[in-house]
């Protein structure tokens, strides 16, 4: 026999695979830095590579649809990103050109190490800094911290 029998899986299940193992290569990798060079280090580490993504990114937007370059275009892109991508549940609570903020509460990264959460400012930081450097994102409620929810702002930075 020179075959294998592979199983067939349907999308939407070769979808959530796919989203779960990506969860863990991050989770994994951000343990590891952490362990070898501890939390701020490890961070401080990936920050230019991850920042260089996010700059990267931020070319999708008007892909998209996606106009302008207040905190609602920034807010939406990154609603796209958790939503559409990573299958985040959440809502946005706040909606103005100065200030978006959102709320998560269903997360894949729930149980993972802190930092797999925290490396993400750096990409969100890349995202913005194209997008529209008066603005900054931040995280205010984390679930890998032991918050109930997670939620984050995007705001303009204060002169």
């Amino acid at each position: 026999m020179s075959d294998l029998e592979i199983p067939d899986m349907v999308l939407e299940m070769k979808y959530e695979t796919l989203l779960s193992l990506t969860k863990d290569i991050i989770n994994l990798f951000m343990k590891a830095l952490t362990d070898k060079f501890g939390s701020e280090d490890a961070l401080k580490f990936i920050r230019p590579y991850f920042y260089e993504n996010g700059k990267l990114m931020a070319n999708f937007a008007p892909l998209l649809g996606i106009k302008g370059n207040d905190a609602i275009a920034i807010g939406t892109f990154i609603r796209f990103f958790e939503e559409k991508i990573m299958n985040i549940k959440g809502k946005t609570t706040e909606v103005s050109p100065e200030r978006v903020v959102a709320v998560n509460t269903k997360c894949i990264f729930k149980n993972c190490e802190p930092e797999a959460c925290l490396q993400f400012q750096h990409t969100v930081d890349g995202m913005i800094d194209a997008i529209n450097p008066e603005y900054v994102w931040r995280m205010t409620k984390i679930l890998t911290k032991g918050d109930d929810v997670c939620e984050w702002v995007v705001e303009k930075k204060e002169k």
